[in-house]
């Protein structure tokens, strides 16, 4: 055998020789399946961190170099790796790269969430991330810190195992006892969590199921101090990149405690799920004694096998994807995971009805106490994921916010066999165009686009839901009178005629006023149909599936919070009641006197207060009912409080969060910090995608409506200028659209809401007289502003001539226009009769000339400035449809620019050509000099204007 793998292969020609493909390293899957690695070893060394398995042998690990770039590359075998500090993890979060320096993220606490149904699978949620400079003095600090820290709490451990002490040594995962104790109805005093994350006495009444305390967060001072990676290229700036690392770093890794992962199966797909894909695949699953668990497509790396949607730490854990370093992949699912068990007394098997399925027959041996394991886990999607307020509805793809997908599993022995039941449902925002401001409690709900386009985004949402889970039952809690009529009755008029939906209304505030949460039994009344069509997942022994899930409830309020939650417990309560019973069980539900309703409704609430603290920042509201069963005045008053909370953080902290978590999913570059350090906030990804397409409309409209005969367009760009014509200082500017023919340049003012241009000046090239390009500052306060890369703009001179025309559509309601174009921030929707009154524009009929007033007599020296739109917007519109590119088989370039200096310095270049094509070669050609300079921009603001933004940089960063 030896001899057979060691033969070379026979010699071929080249003519002979056919070119295979090379598969990246993130295709190719080892001949033996192997799963993520438990325990690592980080160190330092020569060029960078190595990362190796903490129990070495003769596995490989790899390399993350030094600098910003942080270059990741596998370790052979034979590389040779210079000693160096070293400290344990658990795993790697991912790379994190910033403005100057980049962070390896390890995993260095984890609590121990208990064991899915066997002591292979353990669940951990992990408790604190540590964030390694890539830069080598800091970086030795970094682990030394850690390292001893580590040993500190080893040695301090003196009755953990060995196991238990190994794990310690490599990272700390807390574990709880194993010997079975006493039902635990509260936390000890003193020892109560305050983070609703860990909470979990109530909870968790074996000991062995039961979550640990707070997860700790980075401090400040484990932040690294001073930067030495390489510079980014084209990074926007920001002056203090130092400070604004650090808060990155720590949000980053304060997200990262709100996940949940495992190393030996996948914890992002369901059971029955896992159950089809098994079947439908044919490939081999997991060996196991439990036929209820399965593991479809076992031989692939486990980061191949997740459901994508709920891998959170997917682009932060790309570097080490793309290298092709499977084992050292760990993904990190968002949401709650809770494994927790409680007993019921055994009964006689209820009567059976018609619709029951069968019963096996009650071993007399089990007529005593029979033990349940309950597992309760909820997945956030990360498609539109983001906080309350800042990320609200659908996007264009169907996408809602905070979707989150519910799955209550059930195990027990009956009859020698164990049965395991899993019952799905999902919650996420009201799949339209909609949006609330965070300035005030309760704000009202408002629709943002046109019904045409909420209908669109909503079927492509419910076309991607039921492709998934099947029939929906979608329920609509949300007040049918009111603030939040608009959206419901928005929804449910969308809802109307859309395949495998049934839509149900249950106002929930008005059916339970007055805490009347008996009420909820009128909407499980109305489910009783879809109850009995859904059904739910049963497996029954090692041998077969006695049931199957069709369908799915699919719940939601305005946060799809505190009502859906309290809805989700109900309607679980509801079918784990009909679980039981399938198997000669009664539920014994009875409130509060039974440990299984303690155990139920605490994890529910705690499920509930867990989703509410990712999305809100709180614990959930009504969670004293879903708790206790019971709603009462202290519970009114604990959600006051975390109502005033969530307003405080609506307003101030979760802006900079947003930003962070738009970053660590890939959805935002690093712009999006430029971008909140000069505004305070940041745009929707889905938003600027959506304003780039609307800017190639406004390029390509204007074009066919005010270009000349005989003229044709050959460049054509958005660009900021201020509304006044012959100034460089406004308080308004607009977004023109600047056109390019082989005659002259049109400068359009441009109504987005009409989707027309309503006045515009065309300068023919031969009357240009100037060009001048530098930096364009209009605010010295950001750090972003202030920077000449992306803050730049020009200056176009031009004398007036006969041939040059300033003209306007009677849309606009003006007779003769001034010198200035009107903005189109300023201009309302006019009635239809008023839009019927309008000139067509371009060829197909001349527009009225402005005289009078607003003529400018010929010989006139005239300018108007433009400035570059910023670096985000600009590179979204490479990807926009603008027609420039193409016009004459030229390449416009534009899209090939990294800032706006370099947007610019192209724009006026070809501006220049095409003067010098027709002759009109400009005496000082291009002059650089900055339209606003940074002293003259902090001349005109003012110290109220300064005060203003110190104070709101203060709160919200």
């Amino acid at each position: 055998m030896k001899a057979f793998f060691s033969r070379k292969p026979q010699q071929r020609s080249p003519a002979a020789t056919a070119p295979s493909p090379v598969l990246s390293p993130a295709l190719r899957v080892p001949p033996v399946p192997q799963l993520p690695h438990r325990h690592i070893l980080v160190s330092t060394s020569k060029n960078g961190l190595t990362v190796r398995p903490r129990d070495g042998g003769s596995r490989t690990g790899f390399r993350v170099g030094w600098g910003r770039d942080g270059v990741v590359e596998e370790l052979r075998e034979a590389d040779k790796v210079e000693g160096g500090v070293s400290c344990g993890a658990l795993g790697i979060a991912g790379l994190l790269r910033l403005y100057e320096r980049s962070f390896l993220l390890i995993i260095t606490k984890a609590d121990h969430i208990g064991d899915f149904f066997d002591a292979s699978r353990p669940v951990l949620k992990v408790a604190g991330v540590t964030a390694i400079p890539l830069e080598p003095s800091q970086a030795q600090a970094t682990i030394e810190k850690l390292a001893s820290k580590t040993d500190g709490e080893s040695s301090d451990s003196d009755s953990a195992s060995d196991d238990e002490s190994d794990a310690g040594c490599a990272g700390d995962v807390k574990t709880p006892a194993r010997e079975r104790a006493e039902p635990v109805l509260g936390a000890e005093e003193g020892e109560a969590p305050t983070d609703p994350l860990a909470g979990s006495g109530l909870a968790h009444p074996a000991p062995e199921a039961q979550l640990s305390t707070e997860p700790s967060r980075q401090s400040d001072s484990d932040a690294p101090a001073e930067g030495a990676g390489a510079s980014a290229e084209h990074a926007p700036p920001v002056d203090n990149h130092e400070e604004l690392e650090a808060k990155i770093v720590n949000e980053t890794t304060r997200l990262l405690t709100f996940t949940y992962f495992a190393t030996s199966f996948d914890i992002t797909t369901s059971l029955q799920r896992k159950h089809k894909l098994a079947a439908a695949s044919g490939t081999p699953s997991t060996p196991n004694t439990d036929a209820a668990f399965v593991e479809p497509s076992a031989f692939l790396p486990l980061w191949r096998r997740v459901d994508r949607r709920f891998w959170w730490s997917a682009e932060l854990q790309k570097p080490f994807v793309d290298a092709g370093l499977h084992t050292f992949i760990i993904p990190l699912m968002q949401g709650f995971f809770s494994i927790s068990s409680f007993n019921l007394p055994a009964s006689s098997m209820p009567t059976p009805t018609s619709d029951a399925a069968p019963r096996p027959p009650v071993d007399s041996s089990e007529l005593e106490n029979v033990h349940v394991d309950f597992i309760l886990v909820s997945r956030r999607s990360r498609d539109r994921s983001g906080l309350r307020y800042q990320r609200r509805g659908a996007d264009t793809d169907g996408k809602v916010a905070n979707f989150c997908e519910t799955e209550m599993t059930v195990r027990l022995r009956r009859a020698g066999r164990f049965h395991t039941f899993s019952f799905l449902q999902i919650r996420g925002s009201i799949p339209l165009f909609w949006s609330q401001s965070p300035y005030s409690l309760k704000p009202a709900p408002v629709l943002d686009r046109t019904p045409e386009e909420s209908k669109a985004a909503l079927n492509k949402h419910f076309d991607q839901v039921t492709s998934i889970y099947g029939k929906t039952t979608a329920i609509n809690l949300a007040e049918l009178t009111g603030k939040e009529a608009a959206v419901s009755k928005g929804y449910e008029d969308n809802a109307k005629g859309v395949k495998d939906l049934t839509y149900l209304n249950f106002d929930f505030h008005h059916e339970c006023r007055g805490m009347k949460y008996e009420n909820l039994s009128k909407l499980l009344d109305q489910l009783g149909p879809d109850f009995q069509r859904q059904g739910f997942f049963w497996q029954n022994g090692q041998d077969s599936t006695m049931a199957e899930q069709n369908g799915v409830f699919r719940t939601n309020c305005i946060d799809c919070l505190d009502r859906t939650n309290v809805v989700q417990s109900a309607i679980a309560r509801h079918v784990l009641g009909h679980q039981l019973s399938s198997v000669g069980l009664h539920s014994h539900f009875e409130a509060g006197k039974t440990e299984a309703e303690l155990v139920f409704n605490d994890v529910w609430a705690n499920n509930g207060d867990a989703i509410s603290t990712i999305y809100a920042g709180t614990s959930a509201l009504k969670g004293d009912f879903t708790r206790t069963g019971k709603r009462d005045w202290q519970g009114m008053l604990n959600d006051a409080r975390n109502s005033i909370s969530r307003m405080y953080r609506s307003v101030t902290i979760d802006f900079f969060t947003q930003a962070c978590i738009d970053y660590a999913l890939g959805n935002r570059d690093l712009s999006i910090f430029a971008e909140f350090v000069e505004k305070l906030q940041s745009t929707d990804p889905g938003e600027i995608h959506r304003l780039a397409q609307i800017r190639a409309s406004a390029i390509e409209n204007s074009a066919q409506l005010v270009i000349s005969e005989g003229e044709s367009r050959r460049a054509a760009w958005t660009l900021l200028s201020p509304v006044e014509s012959n100034t460089r200082f406004s308080d308004k500017f607009e977004e023109k659209v600047l056109i390019l023919t082989e005659k002259a340049v049109y400068a359009v003012s441009y109504d987005y809401q009409l989707s027309k241009p309503i006045a515009f000046t065309r300068i023919l090239l031969g009357d240009i007289v100037g060009l001048q390009s530098g930096a364009y500052i209009l605010s010295p306060l950001q750090e972003a502003s202030r920077d000449t890369n992306d803050n730049y703009g020009f200056i176009l001179r031009y004398e007036t001539s006969d041939e040059t025309s300033t003209r306007a559509t009677t849309y606009t309601f003006r007779n003769a226009p001034s010198s200035s174009s009107p903005s189109r921030r300023s201009g309302r929707r006019k009635k239809p009769e008023q839009q019927e009154e309008e000139v067509e524009l371009g060829n197909a009929a001349q527009p009225i000339e402005t005289k009078g007033v607003g003529a400018i007599p010929p010989g006139q020296t005239q300018f108007v400035a433009f400035k570059a739109l910023p670096r985000h917007l600009l590179l979204h519109l490479r990807g926009a449809s603008t027609p420039e590119r193409a016009d004459e088989g030229e390449e416009d370039g534009e899209g090939e620019a990294r800032t706006s200096k370099e947007a610019v310095e192209h724009l006026v270049g070809r501006l220049q050509t095409e003067c010098a094509r027709i002759g009109n070669i400009l005496d000082d050609g291009v002059q650089h000099e900055p339209v606003i300079s940074l002293a003259e921009a902090q001349k005109t603001t003012s110290i109220f204007a300064r005060i203003e933004y110190a104070a709101k940089r203060f709160l919200f960063l």
